[in-house]
Formats: structure tokens, C-alpha cells, sequence
């Protein structure tokens, strides 16, 4: 999947259902937060409406993203939906904010894209360009490595283009997929986790 570049900026409105980061996600009817092993909701991290570009999974739908945004990153989970009728904005129940160092729900933002070519390892500005926010493309690998065949970057976040965020949660969170389930658009065996 041909990589777009996430640009995050401040918006003093974001209408229901456009792409966007933090606040509240604008959930379908019955559509509930996902939650951890505790019962407890996890936090919402983006939503990415899938008529904004070109991709391989749908023409239109929503993709929403949750991750616990602490040291258990692998509480995340992505919800597609293709219903756009009856969004509402949805606000969590029970979310536990004990080991968490920021605040929440954190500010909303905008989401735009762009075209990005990748690059490969041995790039003077691979660091640079593989770890800005992005969908989709290859597996950027800063530490430990993640790639394996087939797999690839659903969603990477760079936490430190995000004021809410920055210096207070990992710098990278990541959420991997097989291309199979992508092409199946099952997004439960969604691999999440982070790095520094």
C-alpha cells in the first residue's frame, strides 16, 4: 500500500466524520470504544475517513484507532466501518488514566495527506522520512525490527509532531497488518506497539 504522509494540524472546527486526531471519535450507531482485558475503554487515538485519497481497502469508510498510549501499548485496536449515515461523537465510559502522563481526551486536530516516496535503510534521511506520521507503506524499523513477510505499516504515529503528546509517550506507535486481513478488511489481529 503506496504510503501517505499524515500532516496534523490545528482546526478550530473538524465537521463530523473528516480525518482527524484526537478528541472524540465520531462512532456509528451501536458502534462502542474498544475495550482492555480490565473492561475498561481504550483511549482513542485518530480516525481516517478513506475517501481523502486513494488506498486499497475501500473508497469510503472510516478507519478508527485506539491505543492505550503507555507502556501497554498492545491494548489498540482498529474499527472499519463503511456506514457514514449515523456518526455521533462518542465519549468513553471507563478509561483508566493512572499510568498515563497525559491528559485526557487530548486537543483535536486536523488530518491531511500527501504523496511520500519511501526509502530505503541505507538513506542519509531514512530516519527523517520512514519515521514521520503515516499510512500505510513499508515497516519503518528503529530498534527493533517488526518486518516479517507480508506485513506492513497500517498507521504510524510520530508523537512528537503532536503537542499534546510530545516527550509524554513513546515517540513511534505503530499498528502493523497483514496484507491478507487487509485485503479482508479484518482489522483484528492488528499488531500495536511502540518505540522510543
Amino acid at each position: 500500500m503506496k504510503p501517505k504522509r499524515i500532516l496534523i494540524s490545528a482546526a478550530p472546527k473538524i465537521d463530523l466524520g473528516k480525518s482527524k486526531f484526537g478528541g472524540s471519535p465520531d462512532l456509528p450507531q451501536g458502534v462502542l470504544f474498544p475495550q482492555n482485558d480490565s473492561k475498561e475503554d481504550i483511549p482513542f487515538l485518530c480516525q481516517i475517513n478513506l475517501k481523502d485519497f486513494e488506498n486499497e481497502i475501500a473508497p469510503s469508510g472510516l478507519l478508527y484507532f485506539f491505543c492505550q498510549l503507555d507502556d501497554t501499548t498492545e491494548y489498540g485496536r482498529v474499527i472499519f466501518v463503511s456506514d457514514e449515515e449515523s456518526l455521533n461523537s462518542v465519549t468513553p465510559e471507563s478509561i483508566n488514566m493512572e499510568y498515563m502522563d497525559i491528559e485526557y481526551p487530548f486537543s483535536e486536530y486536523a488530518i491531511s495527506f500527501k504523496e511520500m516516496d519511501e526509502v530505503d535503510r541505507s538513506a542519509e534521511d531514512y530516519f527523517v522520512t520512514m519515521g514521520a506520521s503515516r499510512f500505510g507503506g513499508g515497516i519503518f524499523i528503529s530498534g527493533a525490527d517488526y518486518s516479517k513477510e507480508d506485513r506492513i505499516s497500517l498507521l504510524q504515529i510520530n508523537t512528537n509532531e503532536i503537542d499534546d503528546l510530545k516527550g509524554n509517550v513513546e515517540s513511534i506507535l505503530h499498528f502493523f497488518i497483514d496484507k491478507k486481513d487487509l485485503m479482508q478488511k479484518n482489522f483484528k489481529n492488528v499488531l500495536v506497539t511502540s518505540q522510543h
